[in-house]
């Protein structure tokens, strides 16, 4: 059988969830693919569900077994084994829409591009496994069939919040073996470098406006961090010049783009702020004001705020805030953002929404 896509899915402590994206692979109409396990040191017995699981799919798969090295590492050694025309990041506890695959690959094809980005659905479930709420994001549809055009595109992907993620592209897999781009051992954001490096190599891109993917919000163990993060600011920093890095290799960093590349460093910021509420992070009260005056002061944050506006209800009211420089507001938003998301998610999303 010719494989068409090579599904990449890395397994950590997943036994008692791998079985919702097996099934919805499973289900996909389109079934000319391949499933590319990689175990990252599991200390239960997740491949050994996930082989059982397979065994009447019908579909072709592997199993690869690692010492525990993080998610990025995990998808290199998918990506190493990859056979299919084009390759799909997918995560244990997430599921797929049926016909994710064949509409994906219907439009990589009739497209010729490198990467089909598309929308997906964040589902948060309650400690009990029950779903609270769902919020969809889909984005603006578009065909950008040369490498400029697809590096401009990026800036506005990336505030519509479907940039940085690992599982909502179809990948060509050429195009990631040749550039040699591949995951760094970061725990957080991993994703986001990985992407902004490739996208350097791109040269079409094709966004579905739809959602297909299933990403599922727990209070599990995950592969994709804790609670409270370590080096948020300067991980907020490294994203922002990152991205302005891109879009000038590529000629495009305009107006747009750079008003584009500030509310997302703002609405960065404000995540890295409330962050320090985190009761994991212990951080006592007079370290989170030096933090907002350390960060006001930071060149990145002063560049970012002279560009910032327009956007959302949601990111004006950020922007307004953080303009203002005002340790003592910023900090009262920033405790605020933290109660929400920690207690009332679903007034948080319908809040961030607007």
């Amino acid at each position: 059988m010719e494989v068409g896509i090579s599904v990449i899915i890395p397994l950590y402590n997943c036994a008692d969830c791998v079985h919702l994206m097996i099934n919805s692979l499973k289900q996909q109409t389109y079934r000319e693919f391949e499933v590319v396990f990689v175990d990252d040191g599991s200390r239960d017995n997740s491949a050994q569900v996930a082989e059982e699981l397979m065994k009447d799919s019908g579909l072709p798969y592997t199993v690869l077994r690692q010492e525990n090295a993080g998610p990025g590492a995990a998808r290199n050694r998918g990506i190493e084994h990859a056979a299919g025309e084009y390759l799909l990041f997918a995560d244990s506890d997430d599921q797929l829409e049926k016909d994710s695959l064949q509409v994906l690959y219907q439009t990589a094809r009739d497209d010729q591009s490198d990467i089909v980005l598309f929308g997906y659905f964040q589902d948060f479930y309650n400690e009990d496994g029950t779903l609270d709420h769902t919020v969809t994001v889909t984005p603006v549809p578009g065909v950008y069939p040369t490498h400029k055009q697809a590096v401009e595109a990026v800036s506005s992907l990336d505030e519509q919040k479907v940039f940085s993620f690992a599982w909502n592209k179809l990948c060509r897999t050429s195009l990631i073996k040749q550039s040699g781009v591949r995951f760094s051992d970061r725990r957080h954001s991993e994703d986001y470098f990985f992407y902004v490096e490739l996208f350097r190599h791109v040269k079409s891109l094709s966004v579905v406006g739809k959602s297909f993917y299933h990403y599922a919000k727990t209070h599990r163990e995950t592969l994709t961090g804790l609670p409270f993060h370590q080096g948020v600011y300067e991980l907020v920093g490294e994203r922002y010049r990152a991205m302005k890095e891109l879009l000038e290799s590529a000629g495009v960093y305009g107006e747009e783009q750079r008003r584009l590349c500030a509310n997302t460093h703002i609405k960065h910021l404000m995540w890295a702020t409330s962050n320090d509420f985190a009761k994991e992070g212990n951080i006592p009260k007079k370290e989170r004001y030096r933090h907002i005056k350390a960060a006001l002061q930071d060149p990145d944050t002063k560049e970012a705020l002279r560009y910032a506006g327009g956007g959302s209800r949601a990111v004006r009211i950020v922007n307004t805030v953080m303009k203002t420089k005002w340790t003592p507001l910023i900090y009262l938003l920033s405790s605020m953002t933290h109660s929400l998301r920690q207690g009332k998610g679903r007034l948080f999303d319908a809040v961030k929404s607007k």
